[in-house]
């Protein structure tokens, strides 16, 4: 079994016990992304570089005995209608596709906080109203 088909429960659990790094876990996540991503759509922004150095830090703080908790490691995914600073926020629309938000939404600085490891946005219907629309 790779990681990457860890349960986050199972994965939480390695990381604490340090049978597996977040930067193991995290590579293993980014490559079935790249692997799948040319043919799902699911992101409208992969981290890759900005997930490796978190999940490095993330590494080092666990070296340390430093935990912050059950999501400290775990790479997530945050659905592109969350404002994460610096990085544009789309919500898969067009009308939107130049916002670029200037702080992080409560829920992403909770997950940063917390120490998840955060390997892009996610594509959802436009402003996430319906199933009609499609992915651009």
């Amino acid at each position: 079994m790779e990681p990457c088909e860890l349960t986050m429960t199972d994965a939480a659990r390695e990381l604490r016990s340090r049978s597996l790094s977040p930067v193991e876990l995290t590579a293993s996540v980014l490559q079935r992304v790249a692997a799948v991503e040319g043919e799902l759509n699911a992101f409208t922004t992969v981290f890759a570089d900005r997930a490796r150095e978190q999940a490095r830090s993330a590494e080092d703080e666990m070296a340390r005995g430093q935990f912050r908790g059950p999501l400290h490691g775990i790479p997530v995914a945050v659905k592109d209608l969350y404002n994460m600073a610096g990085v544009a926020t789309t919500a898969s629309s067009k009308v939107q596709a130049n916002h670029l938000a200037k702080d992080d939404s409560t829920c992403v600085k909770l997950l940063a906080d917390a120490g998840a490891v955060m390997i892009g946005k996610t594509q959802l219907h436009e402003f996430a109203y319906g199933v009609i629309t499609s992915p651009r």
